[in-house]
């Protein structure tokens, strides 16, 4: 069988790179968090259903939480004070 070459400059998945933007903005913040329109605001460019998808995911991974209509990460970089 021939080998297959991988293209290993592509990202690993764009649905996931897009995830970690959004959760980016989330940490940039800071502890205040963000609402759901602010998102939106952020990432204007993208489609609405796009960002909701990527903040639900988000939500499901854990890696941020929603509380009273706001969005918080649920960890921050090490050297960020808060």
């Amino acid at each position: 069988m021939p080998e297959t070459q991988q293209n290993t400059e592509q990202p690993r998945n764009p649905r996931s790179s897009f995830r970690e933007k959004v959760l980016s903005r989330i940490r940039g913040v800071g502890i205040r968090g963000i609402t759901h329109e602010e998102v939106i605001e952020q990432f204007r460019d993208e489609p609405r259903v796009k960002v909701t998808v990527a903040l639900n995911e988000l939500l499901g991974r854990r890696d941020a939480y929603l509380r009273g209509g706001i969005y918080r990460a649920t960890s921050y970089p090490q050297n960020e004070s808060l």
